[in-house]
């Protein structure tokens, strides 16, 4: 079988690993795997048993690929192409394995090997394509595509081609304009080149830029709100206002269902230099178009609303959930949405009216009766009433540990820490996942002299602390500090 001397495959390098033994045995195989020169008509066929044994080669091959194993992977690829020397599909996949091991020269031989053995444009074109580029050849990758475009016009020759050609930009001028434009040509109706073309523009030219390349995007139908939402972001992010302001309505206008544009003119509104907690109508309006849509999910106010409470002041965020809590008065699960953005945005008053309301629509509904009680409580307001709501709530679900906590806590609030302290236990005994248990026990015990114990159970409420516990792990670590601890003590490795 003519072929090259070999030359350019030191598995050495590809094994990762491989014995040195096992890599200078295999010498004649790679040979074998780099005869670029030979014709399928010029290889001899394969036997029955060559063919068996080559699948399950090839078998094992995958099982290694898989398992991370690449350098023994790519030995039994070569052991494939041997038992079946006219196979292009085993040279693809073994340069593509080259290619995970950086070893991009290596992997265009070998994709060189399979072009000739019958390997479809469609297949080595792409990866010869990357490798050029990885290899840092991207005028040869350019011209790679352009000698293919005259034999396939196929959706995938055009991102492929835009592709390479957005990643050769820097060595290969005006290559990414090319082939969106050619790309577009093909589907004018297509926003997917114009998208792409957008994200290379940012990258090189900056965000401002950026939005104005999204203008293209924007004119073709099949467009989504998303892309409407990144470019009011862009021009936020570029400090161009009064256009960002222009992109917002316009995305609304276009996509009114689709909450991602009603939270960029949120946020937009939100920009505006206005007092703390002052709320514009023009806010006020923008705010309840959002509610409007996030109505609409099943749990769209809760989601969307704490999403809010994240991203904008605090005043927006009660407006969003009174304006929902508007929307539906009569319904009950609602109301409680709307209550819990509100608690979340720190406006604990509004959010015990709302969810006075929901004890209107259900009095036996246990959620909210604690709900009531426990925010009063724990902002020291009608503490007695607060005191019967929880019983209620007990009596309805009794032995909950989050209720058996509000009542310990009302009682502790109350000064009634002795009478608190044995109920804080059982509570924290039926649940001791949530921090803020353990906290309250610890502050109980605190009241009641246990400085000890107290300590403990802070300690223990740090260890259990989740995402949503930053605020209750400050106070409890400004606790210890006060108390002459350092702040490394309850956990020296825990990020913060």
């Amino acid at each position: 079988m003519p072929s090259r001397p070999f030359e350019r495959l030191p598995l050495a390098e590809v094994g990762r690993g491989v014995a040195a033994a096992r890599v200078a045995s295999s010498l004649v195989v790679v040979w074998l795997v780099c005869s670029c020169a030979a014709s399928p008509s010029s290889l001899p066929p394969p036997g029955v048993h060559d063919q068996a044994r080559a699948y399950a080669t090839f078998m094992e091959a995958e099982r290694l690929r898989r398992s991370g194993d690449l350098g023994a992977a790519a030995l039994q690829y070569v052991e494939v192409v041997r038992l079946d020397p006219g196979a292009w599909t085993p040279r693809v996949v073994l340069a593509e394995v080259l290619r995970d091991s950086g070893q991009f020269e290596d992997a265009l031989f070998a994709v060189d090997g399979a072009r000739p053995r019958g390997a479809p444009e469609e297949v080595w074109v792409p990866l010869k394509a990357e490798l050029l580029v990885a290899s840092g050849r991207e005028a040869e990758a350019v011209e790679l595509y352009r000698a293919w475009r005259d034999a396939d016009r196929s959706l995938a020759w055009f991102r492929g081609w835009q592709g390479v050609a957005l990643a050769a930009e820097e060595a290969v001028s005006g290559a990414a304009r090319e082939a969106t434009e050619a790309f577009a040509q093909a589907r004018p109706h297509s926003a997917e080149p114009w998208r792409a073309w957008a994200r290379h523009v940012r990258e090189v030219e900056g965000d401002l830029a950026g939005a104005r390349a999204l203008d293209a995007v924007l004119e073709r139908r099949d467009a989504t709100a998303a892309d409407a939402a990144l470019q009011v972001r862009l021009y936020v992010s570029g400090g161009d206002g009064v256009a960002a302001e222009a992109s917002a309505a316009a995305c609304v206008e276009r996509f009114a269902s689709h909450l991602p544009c009603h939270r960029e003119r949120v946020a937009l509104v939100d920009r505006h230099a206005l007092p703390a907690d002052a709320v514009s109508e023009e806010a006020r309006a923008v705010v309840r178009a959002f509610a409007m849509q996030a109505s609409r999910a099943p749990r769209g106010v809760i989601e969307e609303g704490f999403r809010l409470v994240e991203s904008t002041r605090p005043a927006l965020a009660e407006v969003f959930a009174l304006e929902a809590a508007a929307l539906r008065p009569a319904s009950a699960r609602h109301l409680e949405q709307a209550a819990w953005v509100a608690l979340e945005a720190g406006r604990w008053q509004t959010a015990a009216e709302l969810m006075e309301r929901v004890i209107e629509l259900e009095p036996r509904n246990p959620d909210a009766l604690n709900f009531v009680g426990y925010t009063w409580a724990d902002n020291g307001v009608r503490l007695e009433e607060a005191e019967l709501l929880i019983r209620d709530a007990l009596a309805l679900r009794p032995g909950d540990a989050a209720i058996l906590d509000s009542l310990a806590w009302v009682l502790h609030r109350q000064g009634r820490s002795a009478e608190a302290l044995p109920v804080q236990r059982e509570a924290v005994s039926r649940d001791e996942r949530h921090a803020v248990l353990h906290d309250h026990l610890a502050q109980i015990l605190d009241a009641l002299g246990d400085r000890e114990g107290a300590i403990e159970s802070w300690r223990r409420a740090l260890e259990v602390a989740g995402p949503r516990d930053g605020a209750l792990v400050r106070s409890i670590e400004e606790r210890l500090e006060a108390l002459g601890l350092p702040p490394s003590w309850s956990s020296p490795t825990r990020e913060r």
